[in-house]
């Protein structure tokens, strides 16, 4: 249910940015919901955000090099400690008059990843920002004007290749692909969509990691809408897709409304499904899924 609401909240913002929207006074939101790339003084407001006590509103999270944790948690990057759990503000933007962490545009809220010197690149609906680790300054990497190739619009995460450039998984032309993203240049290219590589479209792609082999997975959602509920393997050459795991491929129960995707130590994959309110194991060989955690598997909250 979640996740059919966020596309449905995803329409109606494209609509908005369609009718030329971009300010907050005239969409009725802050202007960092359309992305990353707006300036740094958007939507400056006479109040501060409020102090984080705890988390607000969660996005993704990352694993750093030393084994701690980031969260992008409604447009700001927090450190969490991998021992103590305790939370520290990396990156925040704030009105100009009033106290900041690290200077530069304001944070989407939709996917952070960890860069292969311990940087943190996170992406707007429409941009990739990189946020250095020590200052939290916020500097945009790629968008419609920092980098050449086509624009991306609702991106919906990201992910770092092994050798240091960037994917994406986001609207680009009026489909879903998969987006290569150039770390020194901002340059994007379309590695795949309906027509690069062959294999079945992309539906509602909402996640993606990179696999052991360096080719990428990407999570597929709400079957009975427009995704096909499925595990999506994409060759990093060819753009090729190929389903791993759906209704049709793998045993276990099937996908309800996926949300993200990782990979595991050993190359196979874990999928969070807000449907099923679990997280499941899929196998990279046969897809077969099973249930990992969830209410009657495992202990805890």
């Amino acid at each position: 249910m979640i996740g059919k609401l966020s596309f449905i909240l995803s329409v109606f913002i494209l609509s908005i940015a369609l009718l030329g929207c971009d300010t907050p006074e005239c969409c009725g939101f802050g202007c960092g919901i359309l992305g990353g790339s707006q300036s740094a003084d958007c939507g400056a407001s006479s109040s501060p955000p409020e102090p984080f006590m705890g988390f607000r509103g969660p996005g993704d999270i990352a694993v750093t090099i030393d084994g701690d944790f980031v969260v992008i948690d409604s447009g700001a990057v927090l450190h969490v400690d991998q021992t103590t759990g305790d939370r520290t503000i990396i990156s925040q933007f704030a009105p100009l008059d009033k106290d900041r962490t690290g200077g530069g545009p304001r944070l989407g809220n939709n996917g952070i990843a960890v860069t292969t010197d311990g940087d943190f690149v996170v992406i707007g609906s429409d941009s990739v920002v990189h946020v250095d680790q020590t200052s939290g300054d916020r500097t945009i990497l790629s968008d419609d004007r920092t980098g050449g190739g086509p624009g991306f619009l609702f991106s919906k995460d990201i992910a770092v290749t092994i050798d240091g450039d960037f994917v994406v998984i986001g609207f680009v032309d009026g489909l879903d692909a998969v987006v290569h993203v150039d770390q020194f240049t901002g340059d994007r290219t379309i590695l795949s969509d309906d027509s690069t590589g062959s294999g079945p479209g992309f539906g509602i792609s909402v996640g993606i990691a990179v696999t052991t082999d360096g080719d990428f997975v990407v999570i597929e959602f709400v079957p009975d809408l427009l995704g096909l509920g499925a595990v999506v393997h994409v060759d990093q050459f060819t753009g090729d897709r190929t389903i791993i795991s759906d209704d049709g491929t793998g045993s276990g129960p099937g996908f309800e409304n996926p949300e993200d995707i990782a990979v595991t130590t050993d190359g196979d994959f874990v999928v969070i499904d807000e449907g099923l309110d679990a997280v499941v194991h899929v196998d990279q060989i046969t897809g077969d899924r099973t249930i990992l955690s969830d209410a009657t598997t495992g202990t805890g909250p």
